[in-house]
């Protein structure tokens, strides 16, 4: 399959699984704590407390052989186990001087993401939430460190049909511990999605 029908073939499978994937995220548990099998090699506690940060890093990927793609990738982490996980990649650059619109499809792509990450065994399963074996379940709460999109990502899980308690989402700020541990994990992490997602076409060719 060639770069352009992969990406597009991503974009297709995110839109046509929201309704089947919402309905399933809906009706998974929701617990304080929650339990992992821990992966190979790893030290993760098989319990942990069931709270989730989350954000938006940008990426630079291969687009052909001397071309790079600039895009966007979704990264999910939990503090209390340091499991991460990462979506997309997507590309909505938030400009909204030039697109008034463009924060609201960002957020719509962030909370199509969010859903599809905990309801849906991961393409990456290096990286995937649930290691095999683990039973799923929704987060207790979920944050964020991206002030301007919050409320935008909230608007979003609510016309997607989230359940009304995750469609609440809290605000870390820039010293918070889950927000630095993330950081710390993405500069360790990021070359080797760089990797596994491989080349994508450019949508502005589309």
């Amino acid at each position: 399959m060639d770069t352009k029908k992969a990406y597009l073939k991503f974009e297709a499978e995110v839109s046509l699984e929201n309704e089947a994937l919402v309905k399933r995220f809906n009706h998974l548990a929701m617990k304080r704590t929650t339990q992992l099998n821990p992966r190979p090699c790893s030290h993760e506690p098989r319990t942990f407390i069931n709270n989730w940060y989350f954000d938006v890093r940008p990426i630079t990927l291969p687009f052909g052989p001397h071309e790079t793609f600039p895009a966007e990738m979704l990264v999910i982490f939990n503090g209390s186990s340091r499991r991460f996980h990462a979506e997309g990649p997507f590309r909505v650059f938030d400009d909204t001087r030039a697109d008034p619109d463009s924060l609201k499809r960002k957020a719509e792509w962030i909370a199509k993401l969010l859903v599809r990450a905990f309801a849906k065994q991961s393409r990456m399963e290096a990286t995937g939430i649930f290691s095999p074996g683990s039973r799923r379940t929704v987060p207790w709460t979920w944050s964020t460190g991206d002030e301007r999109v919050r409320s935008a990502i909230q608007d979003a899980l609510r016309a997607l049909g989230v359940r009304q308690q995750l469609c609440t989402v809290g605000l870390e700020g820039p010293l918070g511990s889950d927000r630095r541990m993330a950081d710390e994990q993405w500069t360790s992490i990021r070359d080797a999605l760089i990797i596994e997602v491989g080349k994508i076409p450019d949508p502005r060719n589309h």
